[in-house]
């Protein structure tokens, strides 16, 4: 009873936790010893071979992953190394390009390029290695929201509600926007092309909550829960159908930098609540000086971009290479900050990764 319920569990789940550079050792197991000579022995010859045999099966599993994990994280940095340099290339274009047409296909181009580049990152987040961010000011939440539309293609669907003031470090930012991207994918995914998906954003008294809802078809209360699991980083992407990919690397990300994630559905569509604690929001200057209410308001990202980007009608209204090319120039900010002039020691800074010579264009 003892090894049914502690000992092949712990032994098995250690083998499973090895992280990624160290060597997997199989544990070794205290045999069941029985004097007598009848039944019972064989009986325990027998939970002894089962026993061995589950954990070689667990070291097995355990490479298995483990070999996933190395040809995602190979595949994925060759990608991001590839994009990065054709991201260059085509912002050189872009910069000498006079032809408005030519300029709006370069941006077509540079869009494609960044949703690439997400797929390469979400490849490495999957591998499960802790990626390095350089530190930069503080980013507004709506530059987040502005940068993961930048990152889907049919962004001219979305549509950015109210957003309250409020500011993150930049490595929280850029995880968010990937996670973001993935939510507001998949809301575009599963609704109608004519509908819309709508973003919005507001201040809670201990942090902030940002929720995406589509107007699709929803979810039945067994795929929500199951979904919700593998946003709260409790299920192997292993064991589900790769069409999900999306909702484990958003919960690796979220789980990563302690950010929660929760859906629920209803007959009118289904709603993604993103909830940011106030230990990774970054105080602004508005906040430490209350006597300016005015300044903050008129400063306030939600007062300005959100509407001319993110509105379907705006969008075909106007110019869609200048939207595209508003998105771009954000994502390109926020994803490549200037190195800070001192080093990031906040709760949210991130250890380096061992291999960070591909990881930098991340």
């Amino acid at each position: 009873h003892s090894m049914a319920t502690k000992g092949l569990p712990e032994a098995v789940g250690s083998v499973l936790a090895t992280p990624i550079g160290e060597d997997i050792v199989e544990p070794k197991l205290e045999p069941i010893v029985v004097s007598s000579r009848d039944e019972v022995r064989d009986v325990a010859r027998s939970i002894n071979d089962v026993q061995q045999r589950a954990l070689q099966l667990a070291v097995e599993q355990a490479m298995q992953r483990r070999n996933f994990a190395d040809s995602f994280l190979n595949l994925g940095r060759r990608v991001q190394g590839l994009v990065a340099r054709q991201l260059d290339f085509i912002t050189d274009l872009e910069r000498t390009e006079e032809d408005e047409q030519v300029l709006e296909n370069l941006f077509k181009l540079d869009h494609l390029a960044t949703r690439i580049r997400r797929n390469a990152e979400s490849l490495i987040v999957l591998a499960g290695v802790t990626r390095q961010r350089r530190a930069g000011q503080p980013a507004p939440v709506i530059d987040a929201l502005r940068s993961a539309l930048s990152e889907v293609d049919e962004y001219t669907r979305v549509t950015i509600g109210n957003v309250d003031e409020a500011r993150l470090p930049t490595s929280v930012a850029a995880d968010l926007a990937h996670i973001l991207a993935e939510l507001i994918e998949n809301g575009l995914n599963f609704s109608p092309p004519t509908t819309t998906v709508d973003v919005s954003g507001r201040r809670l008294t201990d942090g902030y909550e940002i929720t995406i809802v589509d107007h699709g078809i929803g979810m039945t209360p067994e795929q929500v829960e199951t979904a919700n699991r593998r946003l709260s980083g409790q299920e192997s992407f292993t064991v589900a159908p790769s069409r999900y990919m999306g909702h484990f690397v958003a919960g690796h990300l979220a789980t990563g930098l302690g950010i929660s994630v929760e859906l629920r559905s209803d007959a009118d569509g289904t709603t993604a609540t993103v909830t940011i604690g106030e230990r990774l929001l970054a105080r602004s200057r508005s906040a430490r000086t209350a006597s300016a209410p005015a300044a903050a308001a008129e400063s306030s990202p939600s007062t300005v971009a959100a509407p001319a980007v993110a509105s379907p009608t705006t969008a075909a209204a106007s110019p869609q290479g200048s939207d595209l090319e508003s998105l771009l120039g954000v994502h390109r900010r926020l994803s490549n900050p200037e190195p800070a002039d001192t080093p990031d020691k906040s709760p949210w800074a991130q250890s380096a990764d061992t291999e960070a010579s591909g990881d930098d264009q991340s």
